[in-house]
């Protein structure tokens, strides 16, 4: 959670980041629910572009099932954190 601080404890992934990007220039909407979840309630596996900050890899497998065209995906371990991106043309 590398912008996360005291203030931030118990907020979800999503929030944080939707929080942190607000003043970009990136439209982001904050989904704060499993991936199956959030496909279960969008309807459609048709997917562009992905954003997504998952801690396991079976949570990541999920996502890149879905073939989006990008994935974007940030996760933390015990001593490290991470930032991969993936683009499938």
């Amino acid at each position: 959670y590398a912008l996360a601080g005291q203030a931030e404890i118990g907020m979800s992934k999503a929030v944080l980041a939707a929080t942190a990007l607000r003043s970009t220039a990136l439209e982001v909407e904050a989904h704060p629910l499993t991936w199956a979840e959030y496909v279960a309630r969008r309807g459609n596996w048709v997917f562009d572009q992905v954003g997504v900050a998952l801690d396991t890899a079976a949570d990541r497998l999920a996502v890149q099932g879905a073939l989006p065209r990008w994935i974007a995906n940030a996760w933390t371990q015990e001593h490290d954190l991470g930032i991969s991106r993936h683009g499938f043309d």
